[in-house]
């Protein structure tokens, strides 16, 4: 706009609008549970793992980054033999080799690949607890399985590739990790 030959601009709008400076939108967050099966390898973690994610998307700039908790189900340390003694339950049992409990703690980044599926990868650390498996054969021909602690612990890098396909306020990822494979339902609050 020209007055008296002077130029005067009426303002800047912004190229990409910030949802966090926006008065009334909530930026675009969703929260996701899942399940993964655990793979079978020389870091024993037996059954299935469960897991708690929380992810921002910017869908201008097509990335997103994230948070995820991962817990094995199979708590081994819950797990006590009627005989209080250590010692005791050793001698009394066979020896059949070593088991995990694990707790995984990941960062998580995203491409936007169109605004219906991410590709995201996943980088943290598998802090694991040893057990000494020992089983028992009662008179009645069953087996027992028991738990103790051996008081070393392990930490590994953990990673994962997911593909995640969103459809309104729903996601489906679907994953393969170090740790075993799986899928997480994720629900987008600001959509």
């Amino acid at each position: 706009m020209h007055l008296l030959g002077a130029q005067v601009s009426l303002g800047n709008p912004q190229g990409h609008p910030d949802p966090f400076t926006q008065s009334s939108r909530l930026p675009d967050i969703s929260v996701g549970f899942g399940a993964m099966i655990n793979f079978q390898d020389r870091f024993e973690v037996f059954g299935q793992s469960a897991l708690i994610t929380a992810d921002y998307y910017n869908f201008i700039d097509n990335y997103s980054l994230g948070i995820e908790y991962t817990r094995n189900l199979d708590r081994l340390g819950q797990f006590q033999s009627s005989i209080s003694d250590p010692t005791e339950l050793e001698r009394a049992q066979d020896y059949e080799g070593l088991a995990y409990d694990n707790s995984i703690v990941a960062l998580r980044a995203g491409k936007v690949i169109n605004p219906n599926f991410i590709l995201i990868g996943s980088l943290g650390l598998d802090f694991l607890t040893q057990y000494r498996v020992y089983r028992r054969t009662l008179e009645n021909r069953e087996v027992e399985e028991y738990f103790i602690a051996s008081g070393r612990d392990n930490m590994l890098y953990y990673y994962k590739l997911s593909l995640l396909f969103k459809i309104r306020r729903i996601g489906l990822e679907a994953f393969v990790a170090r740790r075993g494979v799986g899928a997480t339902l994720h629900y987008y609050i600001n959509q």
